[in-house]
């Protein structure tokens, strides 16, 4: 179960074909290059199912309890209200700062055993007359391997454009076994969050709302997809309206979630065939088709005297890890590294690092792979979060609030509690 498999589709697709790029981008705007081109045939291998997408999950059906790794691990207090912020870490650093530093962080990587991860809510929120709503769902989708199959037809980048209708909300069982996963893999992330009775309330309002929408959102999944105006999500982006509904993160912290990164419209094809349960674009400009190796041997950032590049706004996979490092980095801080607790012994800040591997050379006439940490000094929006989080965590403990590690599995991580009065 993963966010997306668009861009996983893209490098099995050339990796297969061996069709990395090895000359210098164009810089033309004008039809499609020929370099590594391959339409290859549809295969039967390559759709997992063609059963019918799951039914719309109900809010009951998300609300049966946390899973049970949370309920156990974590000793949440029976009578408060908490969001659970659940991050399956992709195995690759995908870079969205840019399209072309996307494409440039594609091209170092791997097919072998990728996995781009999976965000996931769990909450607990006080229901009155001492009852309790408690559950956990994160979105996902694309369960026919669509995207490999779309680019094997030719629509090139218009893949990333296009949604699936085989979409669904997790139960909370199938969010055990990510959280299963992910500890087994060794990339286990989290947040636990004690927040009012109100903001856990407005995210359930809103995931009510979500679900019950005439449009069916949850059915809908895909990178393009605005999950805040019921339109449906990709797996990120639908954790990222979640955590935004709340309004129990700071507006600078979660608007940091975001990326927006150019799509060239030359890049974009018509293909020959579509797979099942499939809406594409339905704004591309040429009657084309293209295919995996024209798209790896172009830029992808938009170039002056190009078409209008259209833009994907996206929930950037790395910025949903850094918003749990920037509140680990803001305790170990605040509270002094050496902080059997809170400090980097406790939390294990440096062996939670992340750092992008990409081509060094924009122009591409070298294959010199460098790495960047992903810290404060990234970019702006990195620094952005970490100060944000660093602001919000001292006003939590400027109010009595309280700060102690939770463990979940092999995985540990922060837990914010409110002070009480005595």
């Amino acid at each position: 179960m993963s966010c997306a498999r668009a861009l996983i589709s893209l490098l099995v697709l050339l990796q297969m074909n061996g069709s990395w790029a090895h000359i210098p981008p164009r810089v033309s705007n004008a039809g499609r290059a020929l370099h590594g081109d391959q339409s290859g045939p549809f295969h039967a291998e390559d759709l997992q199912s063609r059963e019918m997408p799951e039914d719309p999950r109900g809010f009951e059906d998300l609300n049966s309890g946390l899973p049970a790794q949370i309920e156990q691990g974590l000793g949440l207090k029976r009578d408060r209200n908490y969001i659970v912020f659940i991050k399956k870490a992709p195995q690759y650093v995908f870079d969205f700062r840019t399209a072309d530093h996307l494409r440039r962080s594609l091209m170092t990587m791997s097919t072998s055993d990728m996995d781009i991860g999976h965000a996931m809510l769990a909450w607990q929120c006080q229901a009155g007359g001492g009852r309790v709503d408690a559950g956990a769902t994160g979105a996902t989708g694309e369960q026919q391997n669509q995207s490999l199959q779309m680019l094997r037809s030719g629509w090139g980048l218009s893949t990333f454009m296009s949604s699936f209708r085989d979409g669904f909300l997790n139960l909370p069982q199938e969010v055990e076994e990510v959280i299963d996963e992910a500890n087994q893999a060794g990339r286990l992330r989290f947040l636990a969050m004690e927040v009012t009775n109100s903001e856990c309330r407005k995210m359930l309002t809103w995931l009510k709302a979500y679900i019950k929408h005439p449009k069916e959102p949850q059915r809908h999944f895909g990178l393009s997809l605005r999950p805040d105006k019921f339109e449906g999500s990709g797996c990120g982006s639908f954790a990222a309206t979640m955590l935004e509904q709340s309004g129990a993160f700071p507006a600078a912290m979660t608007a940091s979630l975001w990326r927006r990164i150019d799509v060239p419209t030359h890049l974009m094809g018509v293909g020959s065939q579509l797979p099942p349960f499939t809406d594409f674009y339905k704004k591309i400009p040429y009657n084309q088709k293209v295919f995996g190796g024209s798209i790896m041997s172009d830029h992808w950032s938009c170039r002056p005297g190009w078409a209008p590049c259209p833009q994907l706004r996206i929930a950037d996979p790395e910025m949903l890890i850094h918003l749990i490092s920037s509140y680990e980095k803001a305790a170990a801080e605040i509270k002094g590294r050496g902080n059997a607790g809170l400090g980097e012994a406790g939390l294990g800040l440096k062996a939670k690092q992340r750092r992008v591997s990409f081509i060094v050379d924009p122009m591409e006439r070298n294959l010199e792979i460098g790495t960047q940490l992903i810290d404060r000094d990234f970019d702006r929006q990195t620094a952005v979060m970490e100060d944000a989080a660093r602001a919000a965590l001292k006003t939590h403990l400027a109010q009595g609030g309280k700060l102690r590690q939770g463990r979940l599995m092999n995985a540990t991580g922060l837990i914010l509690e409110k002070g009480r009065s005595k």
